[in-house]
């Protein structure tokens, strides 16, 4: 049976909860890649509060707009957040399923996840990591015939050079930034020029609606937190990637039955319903 469906995506981050690599001891000392666990890794979060140092490893999630899993995969602590989202996308197909649209927290925002998503036929609805329309809100105009950026002043950008996350370095002329009366404001003690990081790609594959989206994202927020509260998800039983995989996989079991439970339990009242809730669960 084939379904359309809208997967949220989001992940946290999984510690290993035994006395010789608990969270809270630090690195070990020499190489701190050097740990003796396969995939495992330290991780450094910054909260906006307190610094948070952890051992383990992070569990990405995909679910529809119920909260009912769909996909699941683990990756070692100081991976990227992208690396989750490819497989939890095929993941999905495997099981017969057409995802039309994608919900995910900024993490996931890259020029590259949002144009494989669109060439598969999925509109990613992720928020913006940097400011929407950055350039443009300092005076920044772009003239597409010439390739150039304008300054707030008239100057025009005399090159560019490719850079290492993609996008490109625009420089501007040094005689122009020297005789600028902006020239306080707009550069820092140790430029002699305005530098610009420009990305065709940011602006490029965003969706309307994407308040509305993660108004709905509050769905998988309660999964996790009802993994973590009441299925101890919040701490590797085991160590290594696989075993801590099949921890994460067995609760995504019980987190699903426990929702089909509720469902036939609610259409017990009415024939309509409960058959609607079987065709759900055999789907």
């Amino acid at each position: 049976m084939i379904r359309h469906c809208c997967l949220y995506f989001k992940r946290f981050t999984n510690q290993r909860g035994t006395t010789l690599l608990g969270a809270k001891e630090g690195p070990p000392a020499g190489n701190p890649c050097d740990t003796g666990l396969p995939w495992a890794a330290w991780h450094r979060k910054h909260p906006k509060t307190v610094k948070l140092e952890f051992f383990g490893y992070k569990m990405h999630l995909a679910t529809d707009e119920t909260g009912f899993v769909l996909a699941a995969t683990v990756t070692a602590g100081n991976a990227s957040d992208l690396e989750g989202a490819p497989a939890l996308v095929e993941q999905a197909r495997v099981q017969g399923l057409r995802p039309r649209r994608l919900v995910a927290d900024k993490a996931y925002d890259a020029t590259r996840l949002r144009e494989d998503l669109v060439r598969q036929g999925i509109r990613p609805y992720i928020p913006q990591r940097t400011q929407r329309q950055r350039l443009p809100k300092q005076g920044f105009t772009y003239d597409k015939r010439r390739r150039q950026w304008i300054c707030p002043e008239g100057h025009r950008s005399i090159g560019q050079s490719p850079h290492q996350r993609g996008g490109w370095l625009v420089y501007f002329s040094e005689r122009a930034c020297r005789g600028c009366p902006r020239a306080g404001r707009c550069l820092s003690r140790s430029q002699t020029r305005k530098v610009l990081y420009w990305h065709p790609g940011t602006e490029a594959n965003r969706p309307r609606g994407l308040k509305r989206a993660l108004r709905v994202r509050t769905v998988i927020e309660r999964t996790f937190g009802e993994a973590k509260q009441w299925h101890g998800l919040g701490r590797s039983r085991y160590r290594g990637r696989e075993r801590t995989a099949i921890q994460v996989l067995l609760t995504c079991l019980v987190l699903n039955a426990k929702k089909m439970a509720r469902r036939l339990q609610d259409a017990r009242g009415s024939g309509h319903g409960k058959r609607r809730a079987m065709e759900w669960a055999a789907a």
